[in-house]
């Protein structure tokens, strides 16, 4: 079998880090620099796909990496962490029993 090299983790891709509708709307470049990957993985390594595999129930990305110029665009905060590779936004069905499990994980975010 071929390896996925965008694959980051058995749930998470590396493109829905870097996808935004806003960016494609207004014709952003959103690419990912390489300095960014590195803390991209570990977020999803250490954070998101744990939480994935103890909440039990799909998570959906819908913003992660922002270049500056698409985070000035959405009203981010001028040293969003999400310019870094180092933040995520997520959508679940049910947020109440994601930041249950969140919390009863035990696993380290702020």
């Amino acid at each position: 079998m071929e390896k996925d090299e965008n694959r980051l983790t058995e749930h998470f891709r590396m493109e829905e880090f870097v996808y935004s509708a806003m960016a494609v709307e207004f014709g952003l470049d959103n690419s990912l620099p390489l300095g960014v990957m590195p803390a991209i993985r570990n977020l999803t390594v250490r954070l998101l796909e744990p939480l994935r595999v103890y909440h039990r129930q799909s998570m959906y990305i819908t913003s992660g990496y922002r270049s500056e110029e698409l985070n000035r665009l959405v009203g981010g905060s001028p040293n969003s962490q999400h310019m870094r590779g180092e933040a995520v936004d997520i959508y679940v069905l049910d947020r109440y029993r994601l930041l249950e499990d969140l919390v009863g994980s035990r696993l380290n975010f702020d």
